[in-house]
């Protein structure tokens, strides 16, 4: 049998995904690549940069996006926190997520 290198699971939360992942990593001995994990962990180093306020501080609502990654980096250091790309793209995960949103593919992929 010729053994997969790439198996997309998708579904609705609670649809029973993980418990079928969980079959195929045992089966075919795949490492499992959650973007739920991973937008934990921008999540989590933007939650503990110590940021003032909320990701929404950083989204421009007349244009429908955020502002400037150079503008964003100022917002954070107005409150003396040098801001990394990692930082940046969790505030911007953490606006959709907060507000029960997908995150874009734009955001995801980055």
């Amino acid at each position: 049998m010729r053994k997969p290198t790439n198996v997309i699971v998708a579904g609705k939360s609670g649809a029973g995904k993980q418990p079928r992942i969980d079959v195929l990593v045992n089966e075919f001995g795949l490492k499992q690549l959650s973007t739920g994990n991973i937008f934990r962990e921008y999540l989590g180093k933007f939650r503990n940069s110590g940021y003032k306020g909320s990701a929404e501080d950083f989204f421009d609502e007349e244009k429908g996006w955020f502002i400037p990654d150079e503008e964003i980096k100022k917002k954070f250091e107005a409150q003396g926190i040098e801001a990394d790309d990692d930082i940046i793209l969790g505030a911007k995960t953490d606006y959709f997520v907060s507000s029960g949103k997908f995150v874009p593919d734009e955001i995801t992929n980055s």
